[in-house]
């Protein structure tokens, strides 16, 4: 966590009073990392699995206050339609390690693109029942035959959702 710990955040006297905020910060979920095309090396999927522990430890000793938490890439753009089920269970998880740290950890939900309906009634659920504060859409997909991140599958899930203006990164 190197990249991070040496900011000095809290020396800095441009930040006196004036909270950190942390957005797009990753971690996995072992059973969506544990399909095919997860992207982190395995130093990094070491980092990933402890941001727990050794994440959030790293991010206080930068002054950060409050954290932002997506899963790594792909997430949910990885999955086929078929297996758009798991991100509910990967988004329940992730709410469940948020409240153990109110006021502290935030999230944005993995949505499994290649089912922009589904993906809409997803990020709806996470927004208005597990107090997320939008979605993170990754790069292009990785498995043969998903949607991905494609501008017919976006367009679709703004359309259906995006009611209350949830950010997408």
């Amino acid at each position: 966590w190197g990249f991070i710990t040496g900011l000095g955040a809290l020396e800095n006297p441009m930040m006196d009073g004036i909270p950190v905020i942390a957005l797009e910060e990753h971690y996995y979920d072992p059973e969506l990392a544990a399909l095919p095309g997860f992207l982190a090396t395995p130093p990094m999927r070491k980092k990933l699995a402890n941001f727990e522990s050794e994440g959030l430890e790293a991010r206080d000793r930068a002054g950060v206050d409050l954290l932002v938490v997506s899963h790594n890439a792909p997430s949910g753009q990885a999955l086929l339609a078929n297996q758009a089920g798991l991100m509910a269970r990967v988004n329940d998880r992730l709410a469940a390690w948020c409240s153990l740290h109110p006021g502290r950890l935030y999230a944005f939900a993995g949505l499994a693109t290649a089912d922009p309906r589904g993906a809409a009634t997803e990020l709806e659920r996470c927004v208005t029942q597990l107090g997320f504060k939008g979605a993170m859409i990754h790069g292009p997909a990785v498995r043969p035959g998903s949607i991905g991140t494609s501008t017919s599958c976006l367009g679709q899930t703004f359309l259906v959702r995006n009611a209350d203006s949830s950010p997408f990164f």
